[in-house]
């Protein structure tokens, strides 16, 4: 059995092509990062972190705004560095 890729083709024959076949499936890879230095954190970001460590310490709930990709490494890293201070 051959299998052409097309729009139309059904899923399940290309599930069981998969199943026959020995190769094995493919694996997204991490990209690891390297860590932010504490200087270059946006102030704000480092202040919404704290805020959000005081507040789970008294178990009340935190609405944590929509970020950029780049905002939210640098607010991950502010968790990060306060949890460890403690």
């Amino acid at each position: 059995m051959i299998y052409q890729p097309s729009l139309i083709t059904s899923s399940a024959a290309w599930i069981a092509q998969q199943e026959l076949s020995d190769a094995p499936g493919k694996k997204q890879r991490r990209v690891i990062h390297e860590e932010i230095p504490v200087q270059d954190i946006d102030p704000d970001l480092r202040k919404l972190g704290h805020h959000i460590k005081r507040c789970t310490r008294k178990h009340i709930r935190v609405h944590v705004p929509a970020m950029r990709g780049s905002e939210w490494s640098h607010f991950l890293r502010s968790l990060e560095i306060s949890r460890a201070l403690n």
